[in-house]
């Protein structure tokens, strides 16, 4: 097939072959909608291809590459959810394309010359894997202005003390770090979160494995010892690539007041850092802690537990941070985390949602109004709009100045996401829980919310590929492979559906559904199992709280349209924090021309709040 040439003022940018054809069919069609469909059968005939969604989604990130376009403010392709692509810049009259032309671009239109032109062997492919590689593990849809940031990974520090200072002192010195670090310089510096750096907690791992694992070009450790009432802090920055020091530190402090020189530290650690890596004067952060050692001791008690996650931890972890609030009203840090801790009790079903939204929304403005450039503070907001107060506009905009502040902070990228989900804008959402995973690359939970985003936004072979990625992380995933089931069933193979259903069972340690082990046919099987796994839930439901919106999922998975809105309709009167992704939830696809679910979506459109 000959090939065409793209140009800007003269001069040829390149592109490939297929993304090229993409271009001209929008050319062909310009202001109409293309669908993925159309597309599709452009692209790869009536050929089965099972990843034409990745296929599809790299010739359109191509193409706006070319044209200097973004997903999030278009210029030139417009994205309309769902179902296609449209070219919105304006076309010279008269204008109609054939694969033989050649393309001239300027900021304001498209216009064509007439001419064969000579095949254009686009090498865009190399140097977009080369531009991976240089940014470590950056996906194609990692947001602007990251590509260029030095990546730093602070590991836990060891406690070489025989009679050790209490077990979150450690922790609490390296989130410090890992915080602080965040601030500084975020354009340049990026820090790796804390789920995937307390991985390394004892490992043997050496600098050089951890940072070829981490994709870091440096590592930061560091040692606690106390020797009678003297504390001795030492840390050390290591270039990850030859295990050769950069930098170190070593600081000598009395026990008495031990919890309030954490943040000292940190700071003297990140100015010193800010120099050797970015050559670059260094300013003070806002102060965020407390003088207070009681409350210091609190806060990084409920840290601790809020880390764990185990059983009652969550509670526990928010009766820590009420006391930090309280031994000193003026610890923004502690009020954010209160409200925080009350977000992770709502999801978890451990206290009714609107009561624990309305605290959660309280805490959070009260750490604002604390320190208003707090990017934890403007986290926990973001966290209370969206899930209690079901405005993801304003969630999004609360994430945002968050990542303003901190754009290291993966927390902030992965709710962030979620709220883009909620709005349909789904390509700027993979950007950033993409974002979020670089940032915390061992986390099963970033990983699997990959998974999660793109059954979403129905492209179930992104969703299987990141689950097979998270069972590289943690083979024993149960949630990776519910996420694998639930991609296999989107997909229509039902056999591999059961199959992943199977080994979630058996690596959950559960009772296994008959089901799961029989030889009838597929489409009966899967209807035993959600029937079977309905009947728990609503047992279950006798002895503690069971979420209408997942009963309601499974009413969908059996076809059972108006037990399905009933459960919906109770979760919204319960204010589910899981109401606000429904209109986006492909398992309610069946509902979508019902009147009754839309007027329950028009409620909850109503309902957020300022």
């Amino acid at each position: 097939m000959a090939a065409g040439e793209l140009r800007r003022d003269g001069e040829p940018v390149k592109l490939q072959p297929q993304p090229f054809k993409v271009l001209v069919l929008l050319l062909d069609r310009a202001g109409d909608l293309v669908t993925r469909e159309e597309l599709k059968k452009a692209l790869w005939g009536e050929e089965t291809y099972v990843d034409f969604e990745r296929g599809l989604n790299f010739c359109i990130n191509q193409v706006r590459a070319a044209l200097g376009d973004s997903a999030e403010a278009p210029r030139f392709v417009q994205t309309l959810p769902r179902r296609g692509y449209r070219l919105i810049v304006p076309v010279q009259s008269g204008f109609r394309v054939s694969s033989e032309a050649t393309l001239n671009l300027s900021t304001e239109r498209l216009r064509v010359d007439w001419h064969v032109v000579a095949i254009g062997i686009a090498i865009l492919a190399i140097l977009v894997a080369g531009a991976t590689f240089l940014v470590r593990r950056t996906s194609k849809a990692t947001p602007a202005g990251t590509m260029t940031r030095t990546m730093v990974a602070v590991l836990p520090f060891e406690d070489l003390t025989g009679d050790p200072p209490p077990p979150w002192f450690a922790d609490g010195l390296t989130e410090e770090l890992i915080a602080q670090l965040g601030r500084v310089s975020p354009q340049r510096l990026g820090v790796i979160a804390r789920t995937s750096a307390m991985a390394y907690r004892g490992s043997n791992k050496t600098i050089a494995e951890i940072g070829r694992e981490l994709r870091v070009s440096h590592v930061l450790e560091g040692s606690v010892r106390r020797d009678g009432n003297r504390l001795r802090i030492s840390v050390q920055l290591v270039n990850s690539a030859d295990q050769a020091p950069v930098w170190s530190e070593t600081y000598d402090r009395t026990v008495h007041g031990a919890l309030t020189i954490q943040s000292e530290v940190a700071a003297q650690v990140t100015r010193a850092l800010a120099v050797e890596l970015q050559a670059a004067p260094w300013t003070q952060a806002t102060w965020t802690g407390t003088h207070n050692p009681d409350a210091r001791d609190a806060y990084l008690r409920g840290r601790y537990f809020e880390g764990r996650g185990q059983v009652g931890d969550f509670r526990a972890a928010l009766q820590q941070f009420e006391e930090a609030a309280r031994l000193d009203p003026k610890f923004a840090a502690a009020r954010a985390a209160q409200a925080t801790a009350y977000h992770l009790l709502a999801m978890s079903g451990q206290t009714a949602a609107a009561q624990a939204y309305a605290a959660a929304d309280a805490a959070a403005r009260d750490a604002l109004r604390l320190d208003s450039d707090l990017a934890a503070a403007h986290v926990a907001r973001g966290l209370a709009q969206l899930w209690g107060q079901w405005n993801p506009a304003a969630a999004a905009a609360s994430f945002q100045r968050a990542l303003a502040l901190n754009p290291s902070d993966a927390s902030a990228h992965h709710d962030l996401a979620w709220s883009l989900v909620a709005l349909e804008r789904f390509d700027e959402a993979v950007s950033h829980i993409t974002r979020a995973r670089d940032l915390d690359p061992l986390s099963p939970r970033a990983s699997n919310d990959i998974g999660w985003m793109y059954l979403h936004i129905r492209q179930p072979s992104e969703a299987a590929r990141a689950c097979r990625q998270t069972l590289t992380i943690d083979a024993d995933s149960v949630e990776a492979q519910q996420c694998l089931e639930r991609a296999y069933l989107q997909r229509g193979e039902l056999t591999e559906a059961l199959a992943a259903a199977r080994t979630a069972a058996e690596r959950s340690q559960g009772p296994v559904a008959a089901a799961l082990t029989d030889n009838g046919p597929a489409q009966a099987r899967i209807a035993a199992l959600w029937r079977w796994r309905l009947a728990r839930l609503q047992s279950l439901a006798a002895q503690r709280y069971v979420s209408p919106y997942t009963l309601a999922m499974h009413h969908m998975v059996l076809g059972e349209n108006d037990d399905a809105l009933a459960q919906l309709e109770r979760a919204f009167a319960e204010r589910n924090p899981m109401m606000v992704m429904v209109r986006t939830d492909p398992l309610f696809d069946g509902l979508r021309a019902n009147p009754r679910f839309e007027r329950l979506l028009t409620r909850i459109r109503e309902h957020p709040q300022p």
